[in-house]
């Protein structure tokens, strides 16, 4: 494949190249490489794609978003009302150990959306 670059930028990606104006140039490339992408020292990058940083503070907000109910899934954690409604009843049953109805839901949830 065949990158046509203008000004550090891939403006088209070919698999022959042609006749371009002299402010352009081919360069050689993989089949991943798309128009859009910053051609700097030799290497190609996508300015769209995500530091890991970025990645990590994505996977946080969704973790988050998944445990109060904002992606709109099932296995969510239960209200805090039902939560204490739960452990009141595990306290009357006997059951404050991990049998306990509020200790499965939180496991189920915990082992459905593990931490990042």
């Amino acid at each position: 494949m065949k990158a046509l670059i203008l000004d550090n930028k891939v403006v088209d990606v070919v698999s022959t190249e042609f006749e371009v104006h002299s402010s352009m140039s081919w360069v050689d490339c993989d089949d991943t490489v798309r128009a859009g992408f910053d051609y700097k020292d030799g290497k190609f990058t996508d300015p769209r794609a995500l530091t890991d940083e970025q990645k990590a503070a994505l996977a946080a907000v969704h973790y988050i978003r998944q445990r109060t109910g904002k992606e709109g899934t099932d296995g969510i954690y239960a209200s805090f009302g039902d939560q204490l409604d739960m452990l009141y009843k595990d306290m009357i049953d006997g059951k404050l150990d991990s049998t306990g109805t509020w200790a499965t839901h939180i496991a189920a949830v915990k082992s459905k959306y593990p931490k990042p």
